[in-house]
């Protein structure tokens, strides 16, 4: 076996050997075992392949059927997709109408984007081999043909931004990696100008068509790299990144608020995932991590283009959403990242007890394919124990019903514990209100401002800060509070915000009046 084949094998060691020091060196918290034992089926899955695409026939074969499978399946999602448009098939998603078998349009998106990518790079392959020699190879390219137009069938309804640039850049590198591409380029220079004024025209045209989302993503990507630099060796901690991106949130917010735009106040929140997946194995990880990765997508891509696979393309477009997008979250698409790695790290080599080996492969490949798809694996083999205690959702009910119930240490201690899996402010809220409860009104309020911070658009941290305030009779302090809320725009027709919105007002205009009143006797 060559050195470069080698290569994808040996940073994903270090890579997993890397998130071992990172979980051990930040209290080998349970998040990040539960981490490590969910990717325990892609590891399995990305084994077998190995051994199937090392064979040597078996391997030059399968090099063949991949991209077959992989278009088949592009297919079926499209389809999929195309039959919950015309009403015979229910949306995963009750605000949209097509998400094909996903939870919501985007992974969707990032999906199909992947397969028409594969499905251009191997229609293109084909082409150079002049397909129409064979009946086989036309029925090749017939059903590239096929995936790539239902693609096009389907891609537009995930309005997903990040699919687009990935399916564009990854049809930029397949035809620039050509070199009659490259030398018609050179001899047409002017195209060159045209193309770049394109790209700029397109991603301007892309940034304004969903304003505060690219604006969105912008932060999410600027507060990432501030919870990198807050923890740049090891990082937070594997399964911890959530609860890393809200404290750099809250710190962000906490020294810089009053010179932040609006538009970026408007769009911060506390999103589940990381929205770029390098940025978010570097917030787990730490530096080492991050770069370990970014190592990982260029070489894997390096090796499939000096191959020529179709795959290629499939891979640089993953890569490419993933900057914008969470598909390491999505079962589906993690499956078609290991297909890749896979694919770019083996070479058909080994004879010896080929039926053998493959027959165990197939079916190791193909049972873990099928339980990923339909039921995500860490269920049956993570415990129900260990899956509760990394549950934000759950730990943040158990503490809120603990503070229900008047135990508030308890509750305290509870959603401490989960506010570090999550950058959801209501953790402090509650926390907060735990305080209330136990007659600590300092770290009530402080729990309220960092509630506050981590997302300063939304109204009720500060609606409870104000009411603990005039509970403890600091009637200026609360009418300052006031006037902060009243300041912050209120989304029409929100009834809990407008509910919040009178409640302030009520309350403003109250304590102005007992103040004026104090003022007046005291004069």
């Amino acid at each position: 076996m060559t050195k470069k084949a080698l290569t994808v094998d040996l940073i994903l060691f270090a890579m997993a050997l890397w998130y071992a020091v990172s979980w051990l060196a930040t209290g080998c918290d349970s998040a990040g075992l539960a981490l490590m034992i969910g990717l325990l089926p892609y590891v399995l899955l990305y084994i077998g392949l190995r051994i199937l695409f090392s064979i040597d026939l078996c391997g030059k074969k399968l090099a063949g059927v991949v991209p077959i499978a992989l278009c088949m399946w592009g297919i079926a999602e499209a389809a999929c997709g195309l039959w919950q448009v015309v009403g015979r098939g229910n949306s995963n998603h009750a605000l949209f109408a097509m998400t094909g078998s996903f939870s919501n349009p985007g992974p969707y998106g990032g999906f199909i984007a992947c397969i028409m990518s594969i499905a251009f790079g191997w229609i293109y392959s084909l082409l150079k081999e002049n397909a129409s020699k064979s009946v086989i190879l036309k029925g090749y390219l017939a059903l590239g043909l096929f995936a790539f137009c239902a693609g096009f069938l389907v891609l537009p309804a995930s309005m997903s931004r990040a699919a687009w640039f990935g399916l564009a850049f990854a049809i930029g590198v397949t035809l620039l990696y050509d070199k009659c591409v490259r030398k018609w380029m050179l001899r047409h220079k002017f195209v060159i100008p045209i193309g770049i004024a394109v790209v700029v025209i397109l991603s301007v045209g892309a940034f304004f068509l969903k304003r505060d989302s690219a604006i969105g993503r912008l932060h999410i990507w600027d507060i990432e790299l501030r919870a990198i630099m807050n923890h740049p060796v090891f990082g937070s901690g594997p399964g911890l990144g959530a609860g890393a991106y809200g404290d750099a949130q809250a710190d962000f917010f906490q020294k810089k608020l009053p010179l932040v735009s609006e538009a970026r106040i408007r769009v911060a929140g506390c999103p589940e995932y990381p929205y770029n997946e390098f940025l978010g194995v570097g917030v787990e990880t730490g530096l080492p991590g991050m770069l370990l990765a970014i190592c990982l997508a260029v070489v894997a891509i390096l090796r499939l283009l000096e191959k020529n696979s179709p795959i290629a393309a499939g891979l640089i477009c993953w890569t490419v959403f993933s900057f914008a997008s969470y598909p390491l979250s999505v079962p589906k698409l993690a499956i078609l990242l290991t297909v890749f790695l896979a694919a770019s790290a083996s070479v058909p080599v080994f004879v010896v007890s080929e039926k053998m080996v493959a027959s165990g492969a197939v079916a190791v490949v193909s049972g873990l394919t099928m339980c990923l798809m339909v039921k995500p694996m860490e269920r049956l083999v993570i415990s129900s124990e260990l899956q509760q205690s990394v549950n934000f959702r759950r730990i943040y009910e158990n503490g809120y019903s603990l503070f229900l119930g008047g135990e508030y240490a308890e509750s305290l201690e509870i959603l401490e514990n989960g506010s570090r899996l999550s950058s959801d402010p209501m953790f402090y809220v509650i926390i907060g209100r735990d305080y209330e409860g136990l007659g600590d009104y300092v770290a009530a309020k402080d729990a309220y401002l960092r509630a506050h911070y981590m997302v300063p658009g939304r109204l009720y941290p500060l609606v409870r800060l104000m009411r603990l305030q005039i509970r403890s009779g600091q009637d200026a302090q609360a009418l300052e509070t006031a006037g902060i809320i009243l300041d912050k725009p209120i989304t029409p027709h929100h009834r809990t915000m407008q509910r919040l919105h009178d409640e302030v007002i009520a309350s403003r205009d109250s304590l102005a009046y007992m103040i004026g009143l104090k003022n007046y006797y005291e004069d």
